[in-house]
Parts: structure tokens; C-alpha cells; sequence
């Protein structure tokens, strides 16, 4: 990835003051600062609480060269997902850019 482009994915509260609620990443060995799988993985995180009992949650699953990307809860409210199909939302960017993929 080019030094300056970041990809993220956030869901903020719109209850009271705004805040982030979940976050999906993609994580490598490279940018990892935190345990996670040995392997490249995208990870759906959930922040749930409030104050000193703010726990994350995390969903991480594992990415394989040459395999579909995994479709992750991405949450919009405490007790509500939906699915964030990774490898749609892939094969759409690169129909939509006329990016040729290998296979």
C-alpha cells in the first residue's frame, strides 16, 4: 500500500456525542501492534461498555493468498451487525477500476 492511503472502515454512534462503536482492519505482520494470528488477517472489532468498563471485542480471520476474503460482522448499534462481505466489496472496486485479476 502506498505510504499516505489508508482503507478503514468505521462505525460511529450517533447517540449523544459521537463515537467510534467498530472498526474493521486489515492486519499483516507488518503492521501489527497488538496479539493477534501469526498470519495477515482482517479483524472486526467492537468497542462494548462505557467508561472504566469499555471492553473490545474482536473478530480476526485469517487471509490466504489466493483464497476469498471472509465476511465480517460490521456493528451498527450494540446488538445489531451486519455482514461486511470482503470479497464482494473486492470484486466490485475492481470491476468498477477495470482491475484484471489474476486466476
Amino acid at each position: 500500500m502506498p505510504v499516505g492511503d489508508l482503507i478503514e472502515v468505521q462505525v460511529f454512534s450517533d447517540e449523544g456525542d459521537p463515537h467510534l462503536t467498530a472498526a474493521v482492519e486489515l492486519v499483516s505482520p507488518r503492521n501489527k501492534d497488538r496479539p493477534m494470528p501469526p498470519a495477515s488477517a482482517a479483524v472486526s472489532y467492537r468497542a462494548t461498555g462505557a467508561n472504566e468498563a469499555l471492553l473490545l471485542e474482536a473478530w480476526p480471520a485469517p487471509l490466504a493468498l489466493g483464497q476469498p476474503l471472509p465476511t465480517l460482522p460490521l456493528w451498527i448499534a450494540a446488538d445489531l451487525s451486519v455482514p461486511l462481505d470482503l470479497e464482494a466489496s473486492y470484486q466490485a472496486t475492481c470491476a468498477d477500476l477495470r482491475i484484471r485479476q489474476a486466476g
